[in-house]
C-alpha cells in the first residue's frame, strides 16, 4: 500500500522561498492539506477496489468450493461404481464357475443318459423276446389242449367199450347161471371179464376226471399267457416311449452342455473387460481425488485471500476514511449495543434468567423442511427484537437482512420478509422461510462466534434450489455479564 500511495504521490516540490513566513507555513499547510485529502481519496478507492476484488473472489471461492463439493460427490460416485463393478466381476466370477459345474455336470448326465438308454435298448430287445416265447408257449398250451382232447375221445371210447363189455359179461353169467354145471367156468371167466370192465370203467372216469383238470389248468395258462403277452406289449411300447424320450433328453443335455460352453466362454470375455473397466475407473478415481485434493487447497487459500481482503476493508472503514462499508460498521456496532441492552433488561426484569439465554438446546419443529428449531430464548427474541430489526432495514436500501444470532449460528427472529410461515415446497421455503433456523455455515458460524469489533465477510448467500447472491456480512459480538452469548448480522449488497 506504501509503494501504491509513493506512486500515486510523488514528491512535491518545496514551496519557493519568501521573506514571509506565515506566508510559507500557509502554502506548506495548504500543500499538506491538499496532500492528505489526495491520500484520503487514494485510500477509499483502494478500499473501493478491495471491496470490488473481494466479490470477486467470494464468487470464484464460492464456485470453487461447489466444484469440491461435486467433485466429493462424484468420488463418492465412483467409489459406488468401483463396488459395483467388484460386485459385478464377483457374480461374474460365480457365473463362470457354476458355468464350468454346469458343463461338468452335464456331461456326467449326458454319460448316465447314454448308458441308461443302452441299457433301456437292450431291455427292448429282451422284452420283444419274451413276447415271442410267450407267445411260443401259448401255442403249445394250446396244442396241448387239443392233445388232451384226443385223449379224451379215446377215454370216452374206451368206456364205452367197458360199458359194453360189462353188460356183455352180465349176459354170459346169466347164460352160464341157465346152463348149470356145466356153465360154471365159462361163469368164472365172465366174472373176471366183468371185474376187468368194471376196473376199466372206473380208470376212464379217473382219466375223464384228470383230463378234466388239466384242460381246466390249460385254459388257464393260455389265458394268463395272452395277459402276458399283452402286458408285455404295453411295456414294450411304453419302453419304446421311454427310450424316445431319453433320446430327447440326451440331445437336451447336449445342447445345455453347448449352451453352457458358450457361456462360460462370454465369461471369460466379460471378466477380461470388467477388469479393464475397473482399472479405468481406479485411474479415474485416483486423478478425481487428486482434483479434490487440489480444489481444496485452492478453496483454502482462496478463502485466506478473502479473510485478508475482507479484513483490510474493514480496517480501512474504521481508519477514519469514508468508504462504502463505513456506515454498516457503525449501523453493526450501534445494533449489537442495542440487543445487549435489550437482553440485560429482559435479564434484570425477570423476563428471562440468564441460564436459559445461554441455553442452547434445539427442538425441532415437526413438519419444517428445511428443519426449523425453537429454543428458550426464542420467545423473547420474538418480543425485544422485531421492532429493532426493522428499523435498521429502513436506514439503507442496500441492507437485505439483519438479525441475532447465537453462537452456533441459530437465529431464532428473523425479519419479516423472510418469517413467512412454510409451504409444500422446501425451494421457496429455504428463501422466505429463514427463522428459526440453524446457519452453521462458514459465514453463519464465524458470524455468530467472533468476538472482535466486527466481523465482516463477503460470500455468496444461498438462497435454495442452487440460487446464490453475492453479499457482504458484517456481524458483531453480543457479551452479555461478560459472557459471549452471539452476536448480530447484517446483509447488505456490496
Amino acid at each position: 500500500m506504501l509503494k501504491l500511495l509513493k506512486q500515486r504521490f510523488p514528491d512535491t516540490p518545496a514551496p519557493e522561498a519568501t521573506d514571509e513566513p506565515d506566508a510559507a507555513e500557509a502554502v506548506a499547510a495548504l500543500a499538506e492539506t491538499e496532500a492528505v485529502n489526495e491520500m484520503r481519496k487514494a485510500l477509499s478507492e483502494i478500499a473501493r477496489d478491495l471491496g470490488a476484488l473481494g466479490l470477486v473472489i467470494a464468487d470464484a471461492t464460492g464456485v470453487v468450493e461447489e466444484s469440491s463439493s461435486s467433485a466429493h460427490q462424484l468420488s463418492d460416485t465412483f467409489d459406488e461404481l468401483s463396488a459395483a463393478a467388484s460386485e459385478v466381476r464377483a457374480t461374474n466370477e460365480s457365473i463362470s464357475q457354476s458355468c464350468s459345474e454346469t458343463v461338468a455336470a452335464t456331461a456326467t448326465a449326458g454319460e448316465a443318459v447314454s448308458g441308461s438308454r443302452q441299457t433301456l435298448e437292450t431291455a427292448l430287445t429282451r422284452i420283444e423276446g419274451l413276447i415271442g416265447a410267450v407267445g411260443n408257449i401259448n401255442e403249445q398250451l394250446q396244442g396241448l389242449q387239443s392233445a388232451l382232447g384226443s385223449v379224451r375221445e379215446v377215454a370216452d371210447a374206451i368206456d364205452a367199450i367197458a360199458r359194453q363189455t360189462n353188460l356183455l359179461a352180465l349176459n354170459a353169467t346169466i347164460e352160464a347161471a341157465r346152463a348149470g354145471e356145466a356153465g360154471k367156468g365159462f361163469a368164472v371167466v365172465a366174472s373176471e371179464v366183468k371185474a376187468l370192465a368194471g376196473e376199466t370203467s372206473s380208470a376212464t372216469e379217473q382219466i375223464a376226471s384228470t383230463l378234466s383238470e388239466l384242460d381246466s389248468e390249460a385254459d388257464k395258462l393260455v389265458l394268463l399267457g395272452n395277459q402276458a403277452i399283452e402286458y408285455t406289449g404295453e411295456v414294450n411300447e411304453s419302453a419304446g416311449s421311454l427310450g424316445a424320450s431319453m433320446a430327447e433328453i440326451e440331445r437336451s443335455i447336449e445342447e445345455i452342455e453347448v449352451s453352457s460352453r458358450a457361456i462360460e466362454e462370454n465369461v471369460a470375455g466379460n471378466e477380461e473387460r470388467l477388469s479393464h473397466f475397473g482399472e479405468r475407473i481406479d485411474a479415474m478415481h485416483a486423478a478425481l481425488d487428486a482434483n479434490v485434493s487440489q480444489l481444496g487447497t485452492c478453496a483454502g487459500e482462496m478463502f485466506g485471500a478473502l479473510y485478508s481482503t475482507d479484513k483490510m476493508v474493514g480496517l480501512a472503514a474504521t481508519s477514519g476514511i469514508e468508504t462504502g462499508d463505513t456506515k454498516f460498521v457503525k449501523i453493526i456496532l450501534e445494533m449489537a449495543d442495542e440487543v445487549t441492552r435489550r437482553f440485560e433488561e429482559a435479564i434484570a426484569n425477570s423476563q428471562i434468567r440468564e441460564a436459559e439465554l445461554f441455553d442452547y438446546s434445539y427442538k425441532p419443529i415437526p413438519g419444517t423442511d428445511p428443519e426449523q428449531v425453537m429454543a428458550p430464548f426464542t420467545p423473547l427474541t420474538d418480543r425485544v427484537l422485531p421492532d429493532l430489526q426493522e428499523a435498521i432495514l429502513e436506514r439503507d436500501k442496500n441492507i437485505v437482512f439483519c438479525a441475532a444470532i447465537d453462537i452456533n449460528g441459530y437465529l431464532p427472529t428473523h425479519n419479516k420478509k423472510f418469517s413467512k410461515p412454510q409451504g409444500d415446497d422446501p425451494v421457496w421455503n429455504a428463501a422466505n422461510c429463514r427463522n428459526r433456523r440453524i446457519f452453521n455455515d462458514r459465514v453463519g458460524l464465524a458470524a455468530g462466534q467472533n468476538t472482535k469489533k466486527f466481523l465482516l465477510q463477503t460470500y455468496r448467500r444461498d438462497m435454495g434450489g442452487g440460487k446464490f447472491v453475492l453479499m457482504k456480512d458484517i456481524s458483531a459480538p453480543v457479551h452479555i455479564a461478560g459472557r459471549h452469548w452471539g452476536g448480530v448480522r447484517m446483509g447488505y449488497k456490496a
